[in-house]
């Protein structure tokens, strides 16, 4: 393990995206929300947000707002404020 001292936890070699700091593992789920276990395989349970240190809970909420946000053309109709739409 690594301390990162701004995230205020330890990066878990070999392990991408999990951190250890106290007794708890942190880990990001899918959906952008934080889950903590006693045990590197688990189980895993919701972390509220008092129980992640703070420094990577702001990282995370980084990459939770970041994740699912398609990028390129769009092909909808709305009527924007753009050339020939005033």
């Amino acid at each position: 393990m690594v301390y990162d001292s701004g995230l205020g936890a330890y990066l878990v070699t070999g392990h991408n995206g999990l951190y250890f700091q106290g007794d708890y593992f942190y880990r990001m789920d899918d959906g952008g929300s934080w889950r903590l276990s006693l045990n590197l395989n688990g189980p895993w349970e919701p972390a509220h947000e008092h129980r992640v240190p703070a420094g990577l809970y702001k990282h995370g909420k980084g990459k939770a707002h970041s994740q699912g946000k398609a990028k390129g053309n769009s092909q909808g109709k709305g009527k924007g404020k753009g050339q020939g739409n005033r």
